[in-house]
């Protein structure tokens, strides 16, 4: 016990005591911390005791992260074939086909030929501003038999065939349509129709994979192939041997883009007929 009566050298000594002893012991603490966190190269005396049971741990370990990465890349390749379907899509078009279907009796409203003819190009006009891939024709009055009292009369035009040769008319590209489309009378007011400007309608300094095409009748060197005006400045030749007059789609290869330049005909690798003349 310190009397109050103590003099401070020897409170100074007692204190100087206690740091002593307390030294010692935060020394021996922190030795055991560090000891702790320092690594062991050898295994605890539990896993040194069953070194079996460390190795099953350690292949299970390296199956799941193996299997992780398996998935992982599985993953990724999923995402990558989607992101190409869908860019194979877009640039193909929809899978689907978007048909229209029209009466010709619609042309009997009109008074003239004329504005029959005009009529016909506004439905035209409508398809392509819908992107409408087939205009189907039909006969509204078809179920009504001859006999009956109430037959439809006799006409002097069929409008079902005006209306569908005006279509097809103006669904042909322009340099095309001398090829395809002889005179006729239905045809004799189709100057007054607007073009549509389709996107297979183009010109000929326009470049294009695919352009529509008329097989001709000149003659070719080898056995097979055909010559086909696609309305450029000179003619492609295509490796399959066709009927003239038939309408095509051919695909060009990009190597050949400045072939028109040229002074012999390009070679194209193929073709897809259309139709008929």
């Amino acid at each position: 016990m310190i009397s109050s009566e103590s003099s401070d050298e020897e409170l100074a000594t007692l204190h100087e005591a206690a740091a002593a002893c307390a030294k010692p012991v935060r020394k021996a603490k922190k030795a055991q911390v560090a000891a702790d966190h320092t690594p062991s190269k050898k295994r605890p005396a539990e896993d040194a005791a069953d070194p079996e049971e460390a190795q099953r741990l350690k292949r299970e370990a390296r199956k799941r992260r193996k299997a992780e990465e398996k998935l992982a890349r599985e993953a990724a390749q999923r995402a990558a074939q989607q992101q190409q379907q869908a860019a194979e899509r877009a640039a193909m078009g929809r899978a689907y086909t978007l048909s229209m279907a029209v009466p010709g009796s619609i042309l009997d409203n009109a008074q003239t030929k004329e504005l029959r003819t005009y009529l016909a190009g506004q439905v035209a006009r409508a398809a392509v501003i819908f992107q409408v891939d087939e205009v189907v024709v039909f006969d509204d009055q078809l179920g009504s038999s001859s006999g009956s009292a109430g037959a439809p009369k006799k006409r002097a035009h069929d409008c079902h065939v005006f209306m569908a040769r005006i279509l097809q008319y103006l669904e042909t590209p322009q340099y095309l349509r001398r090829a395809l489309f002889p005179m006729h009378q239905d045809l004799s007011c189709a100057g007054l129709l607007n073009p549509l400007d389709c996107p297979h309608h183009l010109r000929a300094h326009e470049w294009s994979a695919y352009r529509e095409g008329v097989v001709t009748d000149r003659p070719l060197k080898e056995k097979e192939g055909s010559h086909v005006y696609v309305g450029l400045q000179r003619e492609v030749v295509v490796d399959k041997r066709i009927t003239p007059g038939i309408r095509v789609t051919v695909q060009i290869d990009e190597a050949s883009k400045d072939f028109k330049k040229k002074s012999e005909c390009a070679r194209v690798p193929g073709c897809w007929e259309l139709g008929g003349d």
